[in-house]
């Protein structure tokens, strides 16, 4: 599941999405890839998700794992293949982005790959500190 086009990582994040599953021997079939449509200006991302689970689910080739471009989006989608008969994760895993708090309460709980938030904002200050004491 890729991000909204308007979003500053979709493409980052999806780059090494195929990396990866390139480098496991994995293929990715274009009729598997759903992008996020923003609805309610972006204020529903659980929605969103849902909708690309929908979207997910008319391929006519079976699939048996997603991964979500966060954590809200892959609940959505988890509510659309279970209103769908799927069992989460027997028949589909789901894997969302962000590790939010959120994501221990959903039932199966989600598995989600974790951003060190702290780690990035400090090397963000450190770049923005250094780019001031040096501006060349």
């Amino acid at each position: 599941m890729k991000g909204h086009t308007e979003s500053s990582d979709t493409e980052s994040r999806w780059a090494a999405c195929v990396a990866t599953a390139h480098a496991l021997g994995l293929r990715i079939y274009k009729e598997h890839v759903v992008q996020l449509e923003r609805i309610d200006n972006g204020l529903n991302p659980v929605r969103e998700g849902y909708i690309a689970g929908r979207s997910c689910l008319k391929a006519t080739r079976p699939f048996t794992a997603l991964l979500a471009f966060n954590d809200l989006s892959a609940i959505g989608a988890i509510h659309a293949f279970r209103d769908a008969g799927k069992q989460i994760p027997e028949e589909i895993s789901v894997v969302g982005f962000d590790d939010i708090q959120a994501a221990t309460i959903v039932q199966p709980t989600l598995t989600t790959i974790r951003q060190p938030l702290i780690k990035m904002g400090m090397m963000a200050a450190r770049e923005i500190l250094a780019s001031v004491e040096n501006p060349s």
